[in-house]
């Protein structure tokens, strides 16, 4: 049944087929996304029961799953897990503190470059 329709999809496309600019020729181009396989995805099936069709449901489930199978272990030390709550809602995560530098050990490194490379950064 899959089949014939295929064929009969593949018939109606390459009767709409001309050798002109159009088509650019080429029949290939008309039949190669007929010979790819087609990749299938099944239906979910949600928490609920229900089955999850659509893309969009079916993102909707993965989210619900992943929601329900990631969550954080419940704690008994409130402080702590109020510490570390602060701390990832905190901005620059990934910046550590720097440390102070005197102008003098700038300088030192500065003048311990090679020449040629301190011309090429000051250019």
């Amino acid at each position: 049944m899959i089949k014939e329709h295929e064929n009969s999809c593949l018939q109606s496309h390459l009767s709409h087929l001309t050798a002109d600019k159009d088509t650019n020729y080429s029949l290939w181009r008309a039949t190669k996304n007929f010979k790819r396989p087609k990749n299938h995805v099944p239906p979910l099936r949600r928490q609920e029961g229900a089955w999850a069709r659509s893309d969009y449901d079916k993102a909707t489930a993965f989210a619900e799953h992943l929601h329900k199978v990631f969550t954080p272990l419940t704690s008994n030390d409130l402080a702590k897990d109020d510490v570390i709550a602060s701390y990832l809602q905190s901005p620059n995560l990934l910046c550590f503190p720097l440390k102070a530098v005197k102008l003098s050990e700038i300088a030192g490194e500065i003048k311990a470059l090679p020449k040629r490379r301190l011309q090429a950064t000051i250019c």
